[in-house]
């Protein structure tokens, strides 16, 4: 640690010998002589000394001008006044302009060191506050940074716009001359650079380029970060890597590295400090989350098209009631059945639909539904037609919740003469023969009646092997057989019963939930529906 600098400032050679050679050195400090107040002036602002020791009476400039003088340009430097006797009232003058002390001549060593301790205590203290304070407001400048950023990344669902934001953000922060984002794809998990910002152009752009280098490998590989230096040659050409600096870190989610944000410097001879490691890995982390939703949003996304698509082209009476009881939507064969126009359905109050003795019970069943409790879904309701006809049709209802936290309630009508409705269910189901839920139909006994190829995929079998047979005679159903029927019996009555298996392969149990599509006694028809579990690649 270097040895802090103490100035004497006096005419007096022999104060100035003793301070130099002997009391300033033995004491662990650096000695600076100046023999006038020019002199002591010039050096003051030159060499910024830690300490000043000032004699009050100097030829040139009384000690009151020089200090003046000091205050005018903005030295804050300790001072201690040394003073003869009978000038004490020129000392308090002194102490008002910022003086720390002053001490009588003559003065002995001890004297003058115990004056230079307190005072330099005093600077330390000062300088440690100074230098604490600093740092806490660089830090909190850093958490309102993050916290912008937070909020900024956690407001885009478009995951390539997303990307594209981080990137900028990784460059802002940092102080980079260029940055991009890599992320992990496909099945084998491999690397594409899906943004980038000034790398060879100004703008931030969508790319997807696959990435390649030893220090991706690395960074993937250890979830560590990763930093090249200005002096670290063998880095560079080790790892292929020409800019001058660089910093990568691991985008990672649930302890998985799914990609990584890199910044680099081609321009600037500037090594990437700690803080902004620390900075780029708290971006990194609320980057990780922010583009699993993205991705789940653009899946969501993708099934309520695939799932809009089947029902609008569905045979069965579908349709779906948001808020204030307002229909949303209805496909053709609702407004078939209820004799509506479907622009007329559409922002029409389904209470006008019920017969009035039953808007009631409806009404209810649909608010409780709406806020989540548990209600019936199967329903034998009456409906009065456009054209003022009452008819007595087999209702099941859902709810449903998007992105946002809305719910919905999802209504399918159907008429209650039809005494074979695996027909008609199929038809549904073959609309959605591609979903990657697992989907099959079982009649009142459990027996399988139909199951699409991702059912058929978590059983093993064939469709030849399964269809006609129990469903616990195909599946490892947690309880076996009677554990199936009385999830079918609670499915019947709109309640629910808890129903797991192991799909083949598998080392967790995965639900499989029941929806009861007919009400008729002794001819119900139950939907299987199994919802896959999302791989994690390593």
């Amino acid at each position: 640690m270097p040895r802090e600098k103490i100035l004497a400032i006096d005419d007096s050679e022999a104060i100035l010998a003793l301070l130099q050679t002997r009391v300033l050195p033995k004491a662990g400090y650096e000695p600076l002589i100046a023999h006038n107040g020019q002199e002591g002036l010039l050096l003051a602002l030159t060499t910024q000394p830690d300490l000043i020791l000032l004699d009050l009476e100097l030829p040139d400039l009384s000690g009151l001008e020089i200090l003046r003088t000091w205050k005018a340009k903005g030295l804050h430097v300790p001072v201690i006044m040394m003073t003869g006797h009978g000038s004490e009232q020129m000392a308090v003058e002194a102490l008002r302009l910022g003086v720390r002390d002053y001490i009588v001549k003559p003065f002995t060593a001890e004297e003058i060191l115990d004056s230079i301790s307190r005072a330099l205590a005093e600077s330390r203290l000062r300088r440690e506050k100074e230098t604490l304070t600093a740092a806490l407001q660089q830090r909190v400048q850093q958490l309102s940074v993050l916290h912008s950023a937070g909020k900024t990344v956690a407001s885009v669902l478009d995951l390539d716009t997303l990307l594209c934001q981080i990137v900028e953000l990784g460059v802002s922060i940092t102080g980079a001359d260029e940055g991009y984002l890599a992320l992990r794809e496909g099945e084998n998990g491999e690397l594409y650079i899906r943004a980038a910002k000034n790398l060879g152009h100004k703008d931030t752009r969508r790319l997807r380029l696959k990435a390649h280098g030893e220090t991706f490998e690395q960074v993937l590989k250890t979830g560590k970060s990763l930093r090249i230096g200005l002096k670290d040659e063998e880095g560079r050409t080790r790892t292929g890597y020409m800019a001058l600096s660089l910093l990568q870190v691991p985008i990672k989610f649930k302890e998985r590295t799914i990609g990584v944000l890199s910044v680099n410097n081609q321009v600037q001879r500037r090594d990437f400090s700690d803080d902004d490691e620390k900075m780029l890995s708290a971006l990194a982390d609320q980057a990780a989350v922010a583009i699993e939703n993205a991705r789940l949003y653009e899946a969501l996304r993708l099934s309520e098209q695939r799932y809009r698509s089947a029902i609008e082209s569905s045979p069965e009476a579908l349709a779906i009631i948001g808020n204030a009881y307002r229909f949303t939507f209805a496909n053709a064969e609702f407004a078939r059945l209820t004799g509506y126009r479907r622009e007329t359905l559409v922002g029409m109050d389904f209470r006008q639909l019920i017969a009035p003795e039953q808007v009631q019970t409806l009404q209810d069943y649909y608010l409780r539904g709406q806020r989540g409790e548990e209600v019936p879904h199967h329903h034998c309701v009456t409906i009065v037609t456009a054209q003022g006809e009452r008819k007595e049709l087999e209702m099941h209802t859902s709810v449903c919740w998007d992105e946002n936290g809305r719910a919905s309630t999802h209504v399918f009508l159907r008429e209650p003469h039809v005494q074979d409705v695996s027909s008609e269910v199929l038809t549904l189901l073959t609309t959605l023969r591609d979903t990657d839920n697992g989907m099959c139909l079982l009649d009142a006994q459990g027996h399988v009646q139909w199951a699409n190829a991702a059912m058929l995929a978590l059983s093993g079998c064939s469709s030849e092997d399964m269809i006609g047979r129990p469903l616990s005679a195909v599946l490892p159903i947690s309880g076996g057989e009677q554990n199936l029927l009385s999830a079918l019996e609670a499915a019947a009555q709109g309640t629910s019963h808890p129903l797991t298996f192991r799909p083949q392969g598998a080392e967790q149990e995965t639900p499989i939930q029941f929806t009861c599509l007919s009400c008729r006694e002794g001819q119900q028809r139950f939907l299987g529906i199994v919802f896959p579990r999302r791989e994690e690649h390593n």
